[in-house]
């Protein structure tokens, strides 16, 4: 195998890798903000394309702060890239909320402050995947120099 075609190779996977982190991501911020709408009793909302969106973002409970930060440690463990892909977790409400401002102009008047809002959301999702990026090495430094923090002194 040439040089080229071990070159394309690695850009293939790094793509790959990419591709498959953000859809993760993007996956990880629907479930920790829609499950609590969907198994836990809370008002419904109305809105002129998205109600369960509307309704699981009004009525966000605790459950949704601690599925996106495991959900960010657990993309920081597997993919590279942990930052980033923290941020796009919450890229499904973004772009939701663009959506229903163009069926209905006045739907989100403060449509700034919820995306600001949006942003710091995703921040618990970076926390988490910093997190978890940074366990992984220092899982790996632990049981090489033999420190296992599960073991006991003999």
């Amino acid at each position: 195998m040439n040089e080229i075609s071990k070159g394309d190779l690695s850009a293939h996977r790094c793509l790959r890798t990419i591709l498959f982190g953000a859809a993760f991501a993007l996956l990880v911020g629907l479930l920790a903000v829609l499950l609590p709408a969907l198994f836990l009793p809370m008002k419904a909302y109305e809105s002129p394309v998205f109600p369960l969106v509307r309704t699981a973002i009004e009525g966000m409970t605790p459950f949704t702060y601690v599925g996106l930060a495991l959900g960010g440690f657990v993309l920081g463990w597997v993919f590279p890239y942990a930052v980033a892909l923290g941020l796009l977790t919450m890229a499904p409400f973004h772009l939701s909320a663009v959506i229903e401002m163009l069926v209905d102009p006045g739907s989100h008047k403060l449509w700034p402050i919820e995306f600001v809002i949006y942003l710091g959301l995703s921040l618990l999702a970076v926390f988490g995947s910093l997190c978890g990026r940074w366990t992984r090495p220092l899982l790996a430094y632990l049981r090489k120099s033999g420190n296992n923090p599960g073991q006991t002194p003999n």
